[in-house]
């Protein structure tokens, strides 16, 4: 061990006066930039005050807005989820034969994390797909859990899988209307259950 090496680190110190100088100067600092920015302020402080708080009210209800929109749309699954008690379902023609029109719809609220999601079929079994165009998503799958579900709505309902929007083992199928009929191979006469509809008086 050489002399000049210390065996033990310096520790900053400083005097009270030398402190006390210190905050004095911030302190002057700090008031003559806020007399300044003051004095750059196209209105009153009082003004700028409540155009602050204003603004703050406003992006609060957004957020608030896109928060219970989200909300509702998710409990509203669960819901959806938690009212099928049979492997049987009844689903009219028309209805059917416009499930990937109605699914090409955008009706989601903006800035919903569930956006980037969508459903897909993978080795004969239907997986939630996330869809984003992050260049992170190409190189590294492990961020997909990002964009998955909510934990709370996977307990209530079932668990799916998170898989990438280029992985190369999907099936393909018309669409939503095709995720509806995998397995069941073509519609059949005695697939069908003709109702007479309600007559208007």
């Amino acid at each position: 061990f050489g002399g000049d090496a210390p065996i033990v680190r310096p520790v900053p110190f400083l005097m009270e006066k030398s402190m006390r100088e210190v905050a004095s100067a911030v302190c002057i600092q700090a008031a003559y930039r806020s007399y300044r920015a003051r004095l750059s302020l196209p209105c009153s402080i009082r003004t700028a005050a409540v155009l602050r708080r204003s603004a703050l009210c406003i992006q609060g209800a957004w957020r608030w807005s896109l928060l219970s929109r989200r909300l509702a749309l998710l409990q509203g699954a669960v819901n959806c989820v938690s009212s099928v008690k049979s492997n049987v379902l009844y689903i009219e023609e028309r209805l059917l034969l416009a499930l990937n029109l109605v699914n090409s719809v955008n009706r989601f609220a903006p800035l919903l994390p569930e956006r980037l999601l969508g459903f897909g079929c993978k080795e004969d079994k239907v997986v939630v797909v996330a869809r984003s165009g992050a260049e992170s998503m190409k190189v590294n799958t492990s961020d997909v859990r990002k964009v998955a579900l909510p934990t709370w709505l996977t307990k209530a309902t079932c668990e799916f899988e998170i898989v990438p929007s280029f992985d190369e083992q999907f099936v393909a199928t018309m669409g939503l209307q095709g995720l509806f009929l995998m397995g069941l191979g073509e519609l059949q006469e005695r697939d069908m259950v003709s109702v007479a509809a309600p007559s208007i008086r």
